[in-house]
């Protein structure tokens, strides 16, 4: 087996270095490529005549037109408004989400046999928060403040009173 691993890795370094030579050749070749493209259309370039003598002078607008710009005002006005409605409509449809006191109403209702279940759930939570919280303050207090610095002490001691 391991008279294998270095025949294994040579044969993977000359697939590698295979790879990488078959990979520069053909970039190589899209580099020239892309150059003769370059060259090509700089000449292309170069004969086409120049932009200022073919620019042609912009149209004056007819009195017509003049016209016009005061009627999409006017339409761009009305397509506000109809949009504003749109919306305030959209916002009457959407149905309003019932509350908290609302939906535990409903439950108690329509299934109080897993409104009851749920509330057993929430007081046993309840409980267990206030015995954790009750079992650190325990602990807490029983800390020994024997090798605490005075700083370490004061604040030991804040701490049991906001805990209380």
């Amino acid at each position: 087996m391991k008279k294998q691993i270095p025949n294994l890795i040579t044969a993977l370094s000359l697939i590698v270095a295979i790879g990488g030579i078959s990979f520069g050749i053909a970039s190589t070749r899209q580099k020239k490529a892309a150059e003769e493209e370059a060259n090509r259309l700089r000449l292309q370039l170069a004969k086409m005549p120049a932009p200022a003598a073919t620019a042609k002078k912009p149209p004056t607008p007819s009195p017509e037109v003049l016209d016009d710009t005061n009627a999409v005002a006017k339409l761009e006005a009305e397509l506000a408004a109809l949009r504003a409605e749109l919306a305030a409509a959209k916002e009457a449809q959407r149905p309003q989400r019932e509350s908290w006191a609302e939906r535990m109403a409903r439950m108690k209702e329509e299934d109080p046999e897993g409104y009851a279940d749920m509330i057993a759930r929430r007081e046993e939570r309840q409980q267990a928060i206030r015995y954790n919280l009750a079992e650190r303050t325990a602990n807490f207090m029983e800390l020994d403040t024997a090798f605490m610095t005075d700083a370490e002490r004061e604040n030991h001691e804040l701490l049991i009173e906001k805990m209380a």
